[in-house]
Parts: C-alpha cells; structure tokens; sequence
C-alpha cells in the first residue's frame, strides 16, 4: 500500500516538474484578416449566402467559431463548410457531426443565430473557412412589399474592413426600395445595378453585427411562401422610411455644419490677414527713408537679423566686441605643453555695458586663471559653457527686443492667431470625427488644412509687427549686409575710412562673408592698421571652429 502511494506521489511530482521545465504555453491569437459575404435571393424568398473568411492564426488551435444569423423566424435548409490553407489550391470539406473530431463541424441554433464549431488542427498560419448556407423564411411579402431583417458579419472577432453583395432575382428600382445598414457609421451602401447591392463595412467590432434591413416590391419575391398582414408591412415601411429620412436629415445638417466651419474659418482669416497686411503697410510706409551711420550699427544688430543665431556665433560676437571696445587682449598661441594653437584671452578690464560681453567676462573670472584664459578652457568646462550659453542667450534676446522694438498691435495680434489656430484645430478635428461617422465631405478637409497653414505661415512670416523705427534700422542694417556679400567695390565703400573699413570687417563675421571681405580688402591695398594688428586666428575661420567644439 505505501509503495503504491509513493509511485503516485512520485508521478505527480514528475508531472509537475514536466510542465514547469516545458515553460508557458504558446499564446493562441485568432484573427480574421478578411470577410465577404455574398447574399443571392430567389423569387420564393430563400436567401443563399456564401461566407468567405480568411483568419491568421498564431500559436495552435483546434477548432473554429462561427455564427450565422437567421432573422427573427429563419430557419436554415443546409450548411456547407470547406477549408483550405492559402497557399493551397483546393479546400477541403467538413462533415456535420458530434463527434468533434478532426474534419467535422458541429451546428446548433440558439434563438435566432445558428452556433457553428469547425474542428480542426491549426498551427501559424492562413486558413480560409467558406461557410455556405441556405436560409428560408427570411424575406417575408406583406402586401406591395417584401420586408427583410437580418444580421450580418456575425463571425465572432473583430473585423477591420468587410464586403456584403445582395443579388435579386429581378431588377429592383432603387426609388421603389428601401435600404438601412445599422451601425451607419460603419457602413456604406450602394447598388452596383438594378438588381445587386454592396455594403462596405469597417471596423466591426468582437460581438458586433450590421443590421441589413430593406422592402422591395414584392413582385421581385413573387413565389415568396412566407407572409404577413399588409398593414403590418404598411407600418413597418412608414418607420423604414421615416428612418431614411431622418438620417439623411442628420447628414445633410452634419455636411452643412461641416462646410459652414469650414468657410467661417476661411472668411475670418482672411479679415484677420487683412488688417495685419495693412497695419503693417501703413507702419512701413512711416518708416524713416534717412541713412543709419555705421558707427550707429552693432554686430549684435547684424546678428539680431538671424532669428537663429546659435551659441557660436553668441560667443564669437561677445569676443570680437570686448576686443573692438578694448576691453580683452587676443593672442593666438599655443598653450604650455600642447601643439595646437589656441586663442589667449587676456582681460584689461572686469565690467563690459553690454549684458552679452558681460557674461563672457564673468565666465572669464569663474575659471580662476588671473586675467587671463584660453578659450579651449573655457568651453572644455561644460558646466561654465552651459551657463554662458544661457546667459548669453538670455542676454540676446535682450539685444533683440531693444534694437528692434516691436509695435504695441503685435501682441494683439499674436494672441488672434493663436486663438484661430486653437479654434481652427479644434474645428478640424470635430469635423474630421463627423466625416469619419457620416462617411461624406471629406473635401472640405482641404479648405481646414489650408487655413491652418496659413494662419501658422502668418504667425511664422508676418509676425513680429515692428515700430516704424526698427522697420527703418531692419532695411538699413540689411542693405548694409547686402552690401558685405558683394566681390566688387560699391561707390559708397570706396569712400570709408579705415575706422569704418575695420567696423564692416567685423560686421562681415556675423554674415558669414568675413573671408570675402577680408581677401576684398587684402587685394585692394585696404586693409586698415586697426586689422593688420590683429591676432591671425581672427582671419582663419577653420581655427575659430576648432577652437569652438
């Protein structure tokens, strides 16, 4: 007796491990990849329906799902199933049974829906399952007219997009018919002829089924056995139509709406880029036609032109200006120990008036180096380089404000836009969703996305809205940089003095032509003194980059 025990005892422990040294067991995911329904009704009313499904199968599974519904009093006359891989030429059928063996499928109905078990063994790949059956008692003839109500797509699972064909045995007048899909907002129907009819359905949910119903003239279902009281069929065709003109009522309201917001959007940008091009007209047109002396123009004006100016170009500016204003030495050497040149940064003084230079200063002072420091030291320390980089940013967007103050409509103007592209967006959006539900007037997405480009171009292009005095500095500092990029002498240069030769090379650094002009001035014989006594590394812009990495 206790041997017997510890023989059970020891294959339930075998057991045990087995499945915990096999490790979980593969997940299973069933799929339906593609479904079409073809319905061919004849003239007594029976509906033969041919289902096409096509599942992608992960993992392995031994058996398939499947319902079919039959109305509120169907009946099912037969039932088909064949399958077949798809990569497989013919299908193979499946025999009713009970018995739940491989090759049988087993049916039985349940209210109103006909619940179907396919047995079969699946492993990782495509099966396409055609289900074909013969429904009686589906259309039933009450008086002038042949009513249907019938489920459809009723596999379980969901379903991203899906074909129904209804064929009738005569030509049916699409004004004498009547057509619902429920849920609306997934369908859409249309009569390919007089005597066929598609439904295009998509994202149909896991136990989600479309809802056909429709009357045609009973003549069409002549033979029909089943039938009804007509003024049943007069009722029902009454709510049928009421139905259809309610929803095509939402439609039309949805569409209008849809439209309408589409033209306000329109309408109200358009005002609102009329009286920003003609604010700032008039502003330009007040702005001063006077010449801007040179010695009036700061290169952090040049570079206030370039919305982008980067940190680089930020600690090149503060250099060159703390030189020019004689507040820093520059000595390009090679530091103790190293071969590669470097630039020597020897302050004379300890206060600059502008807050740019200022920064460079202070980082100057925080490397504890005396009153000098090389400037790969400086940038080598990314804590000191990150804070300059900010204060100096900081401290530019200051330069930019007060070089090219901004007019007080500007303010009011950025929020109008902001407002309309929040306004545009959201009305976007809700019109997309009616689109989407109501399946219509996708056109007019093309007036919302150019409406809100171009609002986001006017925010983008025409904004800021300066003074009349900055529109005058803008043109004159702009002409003035027009003028750096030129090979060729202008009759204005010709007559600088070297003072204002040596401002306009240091100008030149920030539009990027400094090499330009710099060989201008060298071929002519121009070049100042003030110049010629800089340090080389000012000339070789190759240098500067590799100093600034």
């Amino acid at each position: 007796m206790i041997k017997t025990y510890l023989k059970i005892g020891f294959s339930i422990l075998v057991l045990w491990l087995g499945l915990f040294l096999a490790g979980p067991v593969q997940a299973k995911e069933l799929k339906i990849t593609d479904y079409q329904v073809e319905l061919a009704t004849d003239e007594h009313g029976v509906i033969k329906q041919n289902e096409v499904i096509t599942y992608d199968i992960q993992g392995q599974v031994d058996q398939l799902r499947h319902q079919i519904a039959l109305g509120d009093v169907g009946e099912v006359e037969s039932l088909k199933i064949d399958m077949r891989s798809a990569d497989a030429k013919s299908a193979f059928p499946f025999a009713l049974s009970d018995s739940h063996e491989v090759g049988t499928f087993f049916a039985q109905q349940d209210d109103s829906m006909l619940q179907v078990n396919v047995f079969n063994k699946m492993s990782d790949s495509q099966q396409i399952a055609r289900y074909q059956s013969t429904i009686n008692r589906t259309w039933t003839n009450y008086g002038n007219y042949a009513i249907l109500s019938l489920p459809l797509l009723s596999a379980p699972g969901t379903v991203d997009e899906a074909r129904i064909r209804l064929k009738f045995p005569k030509p049916v007048k699409a004004q004498d018919a009547q057509i619902l899909t429920t849920p609306q907002q997934k369908t859409h129907w249309r009569w390919v002829n007089d005597q066929e009819l598609e439904i295009q359905v998509r994202d149909k949910g896991a136990g989600e089924s479309i809802l056909l119903e429709a009357y045609i003239p009973s003549q069409v279902l002549a033979n029909n056995p089943t039938v009804g009281p007509e003024s049943k069929g007069q009722s029902i065709v009454q709510e049928m139509d009421q139905e259809a003109a309610q929803r095509a009522s939402k439609l039309r309201r949805q569409s209008a709406f849809i439209w309408g917001m589409a033209a306000l959007l329109a309408i109200l940008l358009i005002i609102l880029a009329y009286f920003l091009g003609r604010d700032k007209h008039r502003l330009a047109q007040t702005a001063p036609a006077s010449h801007l002396a040179l010695d009036q123009v700061h290169p952090y004006q040049v570079l206030a032109l370039n919305s982008k100016a980067r940190a680089k170009e930020r600690f090149y500016g503060s250099l060159f200006s703390l030189y020019q204003d004689g507040l820093i030495d520059l000595v390009a050497q090679a530091p103790a120990g190293k071969k590669k040149v470097d630039l020597l940064v020897v302050r004379q003084a300890d206060q600059a008036a502008r807050g740019q230079d200022q920064a460079l200063l202070t980082a100057g002072q925080k490397l504890g180096e005396g009153q000098s420091f090389y400037v790969s030291d400086l940038l080598a320390d990314r804590s000191l380089k990150g804070s300059l980089a900010k204060a100096q940013a900081k401290a530019f967007k200051r330069v930019k404000t007060e070089s090219f103050p901004v007019s007080g409509r500007n303010k009011w103007y950025r929020l109008l836009l902001v407002g309309y592209l929040i306004l545009a967006m959201a009305a976007t959006l809700a019109a997309l969703l009616l689109m989407l539900e109501m399946d219509t007037s996708y056109g007019a997405l093309i007036v919302y996305g150019l409406c809100l480009l171009l609002a986001l171009v006017f925010y983008r292009r025409a904004l800021p809205i300066y003074t009349s005095q900055a529109l005058f500095k803008r043109r004159a500092i702009k002409k003035l940089v027009h003028y750096l990029t030129k090979k060729e002498w202008t009759d204005q240069e010709i007559n600088r003095s070297e003072r204002e030769l040596s401002q306009l090379y240091l100008l030149s650094w920030f539009t990027g032509t400094n090499a330009l002009y710099y060989n201008k001035l060298v071929a002519s014989g121009r070049l100042p003194r003030q110049l010629q006594n800089w340090p080389d590394v000012l000339y070789d812009k190759k240098l500067s980059d590799m100093i600034w990495k």
